[in-house]
C-alpha cells in the first residue's frame, strides 16, 4: 500500500503511456499492412507506359512495370509486401523493393531473353551425332502476377474483429461488395493477384544492301527468315553517295524504326543487322560513330562479304565511275587509313555482337579484306563453287547475276547460319588500346 502511494500517480502515468503506445502501435500496424484485411484493399499491375504490349528478346530492351495498392476510398498503402512472378518463367524479375513504397508502389523490372527459341534433338544413328533442329518462336505470351497474401493468426483475427466492429476503417456507403478483387485461399494463404499480359518477339532484323544494288536482292533471305517468325526490315540508300551520308541515312531510319514500333505498341531497344558487301562497311561506320553512342541501338551486327579493307575492284571501278561510292570502296581511301583507325576501338565496336561471313571465291571481296582477325572475329567462309569473272561484269552495273558475291545471299546453308547467328550469342570485338 504504501508502494502505491507513493508510487501510484507515476504507475499510471507509465500505463496510460504504455497503453497509448500499443494502441498507436497496433493501429499503425494494421495500417501499414502487417495486418491488412484483403477484402479492404486492392492490387494493381500495370507499365510505366501503358500504351505498350509487346516487346522485343532483348536482354537490353527492359521492361518496367508498377505495381501499386490502394484501400477502398482510392489511397495508397504504404508497406505491403508483394511477391511477382512470371507464369511461363521466361525472363527475369528484378524488383527496386519488396513493400510497397510510401505510395503504395512498387517497380518491377522485367528483363526478357536474347531469344525466344526451343531446341530438339533428333539422333540420326548410333555412330553419328546428335542433330539439333531449332524451332524459332515469335510472339509469345507473357504473364507477370503480383500477389499479396495473408496468413492469419489469432492476434490478427482479434485485431481484424475489433477494428471491424468500432469500425476503425469504414468503407463508402455505397461500396458494393461485388466489386472487390477476389479474395483466393489455396488452405495455406489467402491471397489477391493482379496480372499483366504481354508478348515477347524476336529482335528485327534489317538488312543493308550492298553498292549499286538494292534491298530486293535480300529477297529470297527475307522470305526465308519471315518465314520463321523473323521481323524482316529493308533498308534502301542510295550508295552511290558514299559510306558517311548511308551510315547518316541508317542512324535516322533506326531512330525512325524505332518510333515506327511503339506506336503500334511495340518496345524495341536494338536492331541485329544483317549488311552485305558495302553495306556492312556502311553499318561498321555507323556503330563507331559519336553518334552511336546516343542511341546505341545495335545488338548484333553480320558482315556478309563486307570489303572490310577496302575492295581491289574498287580502283578499276573509280577509271569508270564518278561517285563517292566507289572512292570510298578503295584500299587507300581516307575511311580505311585515317577514318576508321580514329574511331570506336579502331573501327569495330566491342559491344555489338559480331559476325563475318564471306564466299571463298568472292570476285569482289578477297577472304584478306573481309578480315576482322586484328579484333578477334573468324571469318566463316562458304564454298558455294566458282565463278568466271571480268571487268565487264563490273562496268555493266549489276556485277553478273551468278557471281558468288551474290549468290552468298541465296544459299540455304548460308541461311541457316543466320539463323543460329540471330538466336545464339555471338563473339564481341576484342578491345584494341
Amino acid at each position: 500500500m504504501a508502494f502505491l502511494k507513493k508510487y501510484g500517480k507515476q504507475l499510471i502515468i507509465i500505463i496510460l503511456i504504455t497503453t497509448i503506445i500499443v494502441v498507436i502501435g497496433i493501429v499503425l500496424y494494421y495500417k501499414y499492412a502487417f495486418f491488412y484485411k484483403l477484402n479492404n484493399i486492392y492490387v494493381f499491375i500495370k507499365p510505366l507506359n501503358e500504351n505498350i504490349s509487346t516487346i522485343t528478346a532483348d536482354s537490353s530492351n527492359k521492361f518496367i512495370l508498377k505495381a501499386e495498392v490502394k484501400n477502398k476510398l482510392g489511397e495508397p498503402v504504404p508497406g505491403i509486401p508483394i511477391s511477382f512472378n512470371i507464369d511461363n518463367n521466361i525472363g527475369v524479375l528484378n524488383l527496386s523493393n519488396t513493400k510497397t513504397n510510401e505510395f503504395g508502389e512498387i517497380l518491377v523490372t522485367y528483363i526478357p531473353p536474347d531469344a525466344i527459341t526451343g531446341s530438339t534433338y533428333v539422333s540420326i544413328n548410333e555412330s553419328e551425332s546428335n542433330v539439333r533442329e531449332e524451332k524459332i518462336f515469335n510472339d509469345i505470351k507473357i504473364t507477370i502476377t503480383a500477389k499479396i497474401s495473408s496468413k492469419p493468426n489469432i492476434l490478427s483475427k482479434l485485431t481484424f474483429s475489433i477494428f471491424n466492429k468500432i469500425k476503425l476503417f469504414a468503407s463508402p456507403q455505397n461500396y458494393n461488395k461485388n466489386d472487390i478483387d477476389k479474395v483466393f485461399n489455396n488452405g495455406k494463404e489467402e491471397y489477391k493477384s493482379a496480372k499483366y499480359n504481354f508478348k515477347l518477339i524476336q529482335v528485327p532484323v534489317v538488312l543493308v544492301h550492298g553498292y549499286q544494288s538494292t534491298s530486293d536482292i535480300f529477297s529470297n533471305m527475307s522470305t526465308y527468315l519471315s518465314n520463321l517468325g523473323f521481323d524482316i526490315i529493308p533498308f534502301d540508300y542510295n550508295s552511290l553517295e558514299g559510306v558517311i551520308p548511308g551510315a547518316n541515312n541508317l542512324k535516322n531510319f533506326l531512330a525512325d524504326q524505332t518510333r515506327i514500333f511503339l506506336e503500334k505498341g511495340i518496345q524495341v531497344k536494338r536492331f541485329d543487322i544483317i549488311a552485305h558487301s558495302m553495306g556492312g562497311v556502311i553499318s561498321r561506320f555507323y556503330s563507331v560513330s559519336k553518334d552511336y553512342i546516343e542511341f546505341n541501338n545495335i545488338r548484333k551486327l553480320i558482315f556478309i562479304s563486307t570489303p572490310h579493307k577496302g575492295s581491289h575492284l574498287a580502283p578499276i571501278g573509280a577509271q569508270y565511275f564518278n561517285d563517292q561510292g566507289v572512292r570510298d570502296m578503295m584500299p587507300e581511301s581516307d575511311l580505311y587509313k585515317k577514318m576508321f583507325p580514329q574511331m570506336i576501338n579502331k573501327g569495330l565496336n566491342p559491344n555489338i555482337q559480331t559476325a563475318n561471313i564471306i564466299g571463298q571465291f568472292d570476285e569482289v571481296v578477297s577472304i584478306e579484306s573481309a578480315s576482322l582477325f586484328e579484333w578477334g572475329i573468324d571469318t566463316i567462309i562458304f564454298n558455294l563453287g566458282e565463278n568466271k569473272f571480268n571487268v565487264d561484269s563490273l562496268l555493266d552495273g549489276t556485277i553478273s547475276q551468278n557471281a558468288i558475291h551474290k549468290v552468298i545471299l541465296n544459299n540455304k546453308k548460308v541461311y541457316e547460319k543466320l539463323v543460329f547467328m540471330l538466336t545464339e550469342p555471338l563473339k564481341y570485338p576484342s578491345k584494341i588500346k
